[in-house]
């Protein structure tokens, strides 16, 4: 089931409110629409809502990430269900920093992580640096093929929001508080080629959805982009677990253990 990332005006706004297992919402001029909780993956407002911040906390308790925008796109502030049963994940990245082989691993991912990612995007080369550096050569040069070069001074700082919280959502449904040094890290090291991606994704798209003006920009993130970017952040993570777990447990095997 594929979900869906609200973008919403605050200054059009005249109703939020929870009803049953959905989200109520009715803009100015606009009727009243219901949207299921388990059919959204985040909800995003430029500016900040004056009514309905009981829903916009019963949005949260629904690990579904309530972030707030200035008109730029960037992000100011959010609502964040707390974490409350640590999980694998949580344990694993927190004893990283002291143990070689969890840190090894953590550099393995991500690496694996930005080398697929620029070659879903088409940019291979001899190592993720280059790859990147590649990658920002074909974005401006696809970007003044389509003539949305405007894009790129946009549109990455809503990514970034975009990908912040759906990140910070997915680690928190593994036990990490998504508020923690670990998983600011975790989004900090992921963004990059997450933003990549999306632009990528974004221009190369842009004459057959028609090219976003500013105003137009973050609907178009949430509409067009949320999906694919939610479920290769979800991947992401998911696959970070499973690795950090597969090397803990071979380390404390009978006669091995976890550097302290």
């Amino acid at each position: 089931m594929e979900r869906r990332c609200l973008i919403i005006d605050s200054s059009r706004l005249e109703m939020l409110s929870v009803d049953g297992p959905a989200l109520a919402i009715r803009a100015i001029s606009r009727s009243r629409q219901l949207f299921p909780f388990r059919k959204l993956s985040a909800l995003n407002f430029i500016g900040f809502p004056k009514v309905g911040l009981s829903a916009l906390v019963e949005t949260a308790e629904h690990g579904i990430p309530v972030s707030f925008f200035d008109r730029k796109g960037r992000l100011r502030g959010q609502i964040l269900h707390p974490c409350y049963q640590p999980g694998p994940l949580r344990n694993w990245l927190e004893a990283t920093p002291a143990d070689r082989a969890l840190m090894e691993a953590y550099h393995e991912w991500l690496e694996n992580i930005e080398r697929h990612t620029y070659a879903r995007v088409g940019c291979v080369a001899a190592d993720r640096k280059l790859s990147a550096q590649k990658a920002q050569i074909q974005l401006k040069t696809l970007a003044r093929k389509r003539g949305c070069a405007n894009l790129l001074e946009v549109a990455p700082s809503w990514l970034e929001g975009i990908l912040t919280g759906l990140i910070q959502s997915l680690v928190a449904e593994l036990g990490l508080p998504p508020t923690s040094h670990r998983a600011a890290t975790l989004v900090e090291d992921l963004k990059p080629c997450g933003v990549v991606l999306g632009l990528t994704r974004l221009i190369d798209n842009a004459l057959r959805w028609g090219i976003p003006s500013g105003r137009e920009v973050p609907a178009y993130c949430a509409r067009r982009l949320a999906p694919e970017l939610e479920e290769w952040a979800s991947r992401a993570i998911y696959t970070l677990a499973a690795q950090l777990e597969r090397v803990a447990m071979s380390l404390e095997t009978p006669g091995r253990r976890l550097h302290k």
